[in-house]
């Protein structure tokens, strides 16, 4: 991928409300290193690549999970196996990248968002995973793990449709243990 792209997604990621302080050099190195060929797919999977960041009660992860080609996020139909599975990872709390590169095609708002970010020379837009496990009470844990959705070029007002997916998207997990035995 070309520095100025992987510079400016990690830029956008920088921005984003909730994110605790990454190593944007680490992870922007990581979006140089990748090869982007032309080609009809939607999305290249990145390395499983991530940064802890802790506080008190609470540690972070940072995710870089899938490079999204903004050219190719329209005209997509979901086939019925990959419709099923989709249901039913959402079902059971399923955190998959893949059906949710798949979810955020069958979002019109976004796709427009993408469509809008290529026409004003974006190639490629980026969804990151952030999650959060918290411990601060004892005996009570829970864990959320949240999408984060980079697309270049907009507006904060134009953001609110991917804030919103991105909430709607969210998983949260509680889970309470007696004498460290879950309940």
């Amino acid at each position: 991928m070309e520095r100025e792209n992987a510079e400016r997604l990690i830029e956008e990621l920088i921005k984003r409300p909730g994110l605790r302080e990454f190593n944007a050099d680490k992870f922007a190195n990581l979006l140089i290193s990748l090869e982007m060929p032309e080609s009809s797919r939607f999305h290249e999977e990145i390395s499983d690549e991530k940064q802890y960041f802790f506080e008190y009660g609470k540690s972070h992860c940072l995710y870089l999970r899938r490079l999204l080609r903004n050219g190719n996020a329209s005209g997509y139909k979901l086939s019925k196996p990959k419709e099923i599975f989709e249901r039913l990872a959402s079902k059971f709390g399923v955190y998959d990248s893949d059906a949710l590169t798949r979810k955020l095609r069958r979002n019109q708002d976004i796709v427009n968002l993408m469509v809008q970010s290529a026409e004003h020379g974006n190639p490629f837009s980026m969804l990151a995973r952030f999650d959060t496990a918290e411990y601060e009470i004892p005996g009570k844990e829970s864990e959320t793990k949240r999408p984060v959705l980079v697309i270049l070029g907009l507006t904060d007002a134009e953001k609110t449709p991917i804030y919103e997916w991105e909430s709607e998207n969210t998983i949260c997990e509680e889970q309470t243990r007696v004498f460290g035995i879950p309940v």
